[in-house]
């Protein structure tokens, strides 16, 4: 005898095949959203301090970088007290903003909030100075299970690497942000 079509059984035993599978792509594509997210801020932390390094150099004067768990802020210091001036910003720039490095209040902030918390070696601090030389070294860090490609920068005086954390459980330092060439 021919059957044209499907049992119920066997459309039901199809559809929970296919919940079963829609629920694991799901879990996992979450997982990869995150680790693009951590990948992402990685990258852009890197791109924020090469800007103020390279607009130290432009503006010819100091940029400070200040470091907290979730949080980074600049400021520009104009009379080389060591201490960033207020009402002075280098992220967020817009096209019209004024040249002098003051931040609009509608458009500009002088911090960046950050979704994954950082961790750091040393002072909270960071300067570069007029030649874009930076005062210290340190390396950033973003722990994470996530295991992202890029998830540390080394700061030299006189670069900046993106790199990766040779073990999530060790320290955050040089020995253990393996840099990128």
């Amino acid at each position: 005898m021919k059957k044209n079509g499907f049992s119920l059984i066997e459309l039901l035993v199809v559809m929970i095949i296919l919940g079963i599978l829609a629920g694991l792509g799901t879990v996992s594509f979450r997982g990869w959203v995150r680790k693009n997210e951590l990948e992402s801020q990685a990258k852009e932390m890197y791109t924020d301090l090469m800007n103020a390094r390279l607009t130290a150099m432009h503006r010819n004067t100091n940029h400070i970088i200040s470091l907290s768990g979730n949080k980074m802020s600049g400021s520009v210091d104009t009379n080389g007290d060591g201490v960033g001036d207020t009402g002075l910003c280098i992220w967020g720039r817009h096209k019209g903003d004024p040249v002098d490095g003051s931040c609009p209040d509608d458009k500009s902030l002088s911090y960046k909030k950050l979704a994954y918390p950082m961790t750091w070696n040393g002072s909270a601090t960071l300067e570069f100075n007029a030649r874009g030389l930076s005062n210290t070294n340190k390396t950033i860090c973003v722990f994470s299970t996530l295991n992202p490609s890029h998830d540390c920068i080394v700061i030299s005086s006189t670069r900046i690497r993106m790199g990766k954390l040779i073990n999530q459980s060790g320290g955050c330092n040089d020995a253990n942000c393996e840099a990128k060439k």
